[in-house]
């Protein structure tokens, strides 16, 4: 039950002028009296005038004159002089000030305290004094000046309750509308917790944490310390605090803080559990980007954020970072984690890595050989990042000559003739601006053919020393005169000799292929060489058309002949007799009579499948036995 007993705080003894024994306001020659001057709007006055009426009564705030109208209301804010004619008076006129202010809800903070008290901090200056209500049961427990400390409440139990706190200025209507707050009447202070800290700057470090309703909460902070505390600010409810400081330099040094949940009642704090910020270093080093860091020490872990990427994690307070790439620059922020979850993450230092390191030469050379160019492709160590490449060739004299600067890793040249091997070295500038040697010369595949007497053909070509794992083996690809695939061979060295199809295909075409040892390049070509077989044109020196069935005619025979013609004439160079078919071969008889032996002279024209055409002549004998 409540204590009916109220407490009204008075720091100043106040004669209130103007106001009669019953409380009212007189006006300037005291004709009339009202019984407020001052309040909130809306503010109702009521007039009661020792003298008597009829009264024509302005009330000044831009109504019409009324008679005889004793109780007005005041709807807006401002300043009004309300007056009062007395026809039979000299002077007729007597005024009083009303002076109506804005209703504003006062603001004030609510502070729990151990064993179910509390207390109010009045935050608000729009009033003279303020009327505490703690239990918003429409009695007051104190009135308090403005700028005064209110006295803490005792609440007979843990559980939420009202706090009313109303306005009021002196010499002033109690008709200001009161500010209601809902408290909850707590046992024990509790503490919070420092969920995050973020360098944002030198000076500028965010502070993210759990807000606790009605509780005080300071903010306690240390330089490269963690017991040297000193008081730095009030916190709100908002969970978050952007302290802006020009006197701190959070990217050299470790700030740490705690919070203090405030008993004002008792005059004591629960701290939270400490936190500090992080302050990172970073060292551009040759080849190396070493960062190190400070904060408090005993952290579980630590993440580090390398250009967006936060995937690495160290228990150590130091990282050096090798993965880098010269003249790239690389943005790192270090984040230690608490065992509690809180984190610490610092400002984010930016640097452009360095490297002195020579770059190796070129060792994986691909080329290609068409018919009138070369088509090249070169692979640098993936360690390095080449800006320019200077591509040379070997010319005929010995000599080397710039051909290309350029970025690309691949050229293509314009060669008037493929008969001959070309060779060509690589030197380049990385990204660093160092330069590697000149790689060794690497000529291309150069095949080259020869036909046996026996239509077989060998094929030789120069050893590929382009990859630097060397050649797994060498694939031969042969294809028909349409340019159809029609076999493949494989040879470890540069020769091979193709004994297929003698007397199938007279055109034949074949490409080397280098195939490296390394799978991940692509292999290497020769040029395309094509190959011509020769007919082989056969027929006897004599014949004997006796009947025996052996060497009864004078035929020819041979292979890859696509047309053909045989004339044989007799010593006068008569005609005898005309073939266009190579198989069928001259009888010795003439319009149906054998001739007598003797030598008798014949022509053939041939063309082969290579579209090729010739003629021969010669002598047979014809021997009868």
């Amino acid at each position: 039950m409540k204590i009916a007993i109220k407490h009204i705080v008075i720091l100043s003894l106040f004669v209130l002028p103007g106001i009669n024994s019953f409380g009212q306001y007189a006006s300037n020659i005291g004709r009339f009296e009202v019984d407020f001057i001052k309040g909130c709007a809306p503010l109702t006055v009521t007039i009661n005038s020792s003298v008597s009426c009829p009264c024509d009564i302005r009330f000044g705030d831009g109504g019409t004159t009324v008679q005889d109208v004793f109780t007005h209301t005041y709807t807006q804010p401002g300043t009004y002089f309300l007056e009062i004619d007395y026809q039979s008076l000299n002077p007729r006129t007597d005024v009083i000030q009303i002076t109506v202010s804005e209703d504003l809800q006062p603001e004030f903070l609510i502070q729990s305290c151990s064993g179910n008290k509390i207390t109010a901090v009045i935050t608000d200056t729009n009033y003279d004094e303020y009327l505490i209500d703690f239990e918003n049961d429409g009695i007051n427990e104190f009135t308090i000046p403005q700028g005064n400390t209110v006295p803490s409440h005792l609440y007979p139990s843990t559980g939420n309750y009202t706090v009313s706190v109303k306005g009021r200025n002196f010499n002033s209507a109690e008709n200001c509308t009161p500010a209601l707050k809902s408290v909850n009447a707590i046992s024990t202070i509790t503490t919070t917790n420092i969920n995050s800290i973020d360098v944002i700057d030198a000076n500028t470090i965010d502070i993210g944490y759990q807000p606790l309703s009605d509780v005080a909460l300071k903010l306690e902070m240390a330089t490269n310390s963690t017991t040297a505390f000193q008081f730095y600010t009030n916190l709100d409810n908002s969970g978050v605090f952007n302290l802006i400081d020009n006197s701190i330099d959070a990217t050299t040094n470790y700030y740490c803080f705690r919070i203090a949940s405030f008993d004002p009642c008792n005059n004591t704090s629960a701290y939270s559990e400490t936190i500090c910020s992080t302050a990172l270093a970073l060292s551009l080093q040759d080849a190396l980007n070493a960062l190190t860091w400070n904060t408090q020490p005993a952290i579980s872990n630590y993440s580090i954020c390398k250009n967006g990427n936060c995937s690495i994690s160290t228990t150590n307070a130091f990282y050096n970072d090798i993965d880098v790439i010269c003249e790239t620059e690389y943005c790192y922020s270090i984040t230690a984690n608490y065992s509690n979850g809180a984190t610490s993450t610092s400002f984010q230092k930016c640097g452009i890595s360095f490297s002195s390191a020579i770059p190796p030469p070129i060792t994986n050379f691909i080329s290609g050989v068409e018919q009138n160019e070369i088509n090249l492709i070169w692979e640098p160590d993936p360690n390095f990042q080449p800006t320019e490449y200077n591509l040379y060739s070997k010319q005929s004299d010995g000599s080397e000559k710039l051909i290309s600067s350029q970025p690309a890793k691949t050229y293509t040249d314009f060669i008037g003739s493929n008969s001959t091997t070309h060779c060509y070295s690589i030197q380049y500038t990385d990204l660093c601006g160092n330069n590697s040697p000149s790689g060794k010369f690497i000529c291309t595949l150069l095949l080259q053919a020869t036909i046996l007497p026996d239509n077989s053909i060998q094929l030789n070509w120069n050893n590929y020393e382009g990859y630097e794992l060397g050649i797994s083996s060498y694939r031969i690809e042969k294809y028909d005169q349409n340019g159809v695939l029609i076999n493949t061979f494989f040879s470890t060295t540069n020769q091979f000799l193709d004994q297929t199809d003698i007397l199938l295909q007279q055109v034949s075409s074949y490409r080397i292929y280098a195939e490296p040892a390394d799978t991940q390049f692509n292999e290497s070509y020769s040029n395309l060489i094509t190959v011509t077989k020769k007919s082989l044109i056969s027929r006897p020196q004599a014949f004997t058309p006796n009947g025996d069935g052996l060497n009864d005619t004078f035929s020819f025979s041979g292979s890859f002949i696509q047309s053909f013609q045989l004339q044989v004439f007799n010593r006068w160079g008569e005609l005898l007799f005309v073939s266009d078919q190579i198989n069928q071969g001259w009888d010795g008889t003439y319009r149906g009579k054998p001739l007598p032996s003797g030598s008798y002279a014949w022509t053939v024209t041939l063309v082969d499948m290579a579209g090729r055409s010739w003629d021969l002549t010669g002598i047979v004998a014809l021997i009868k036995n």
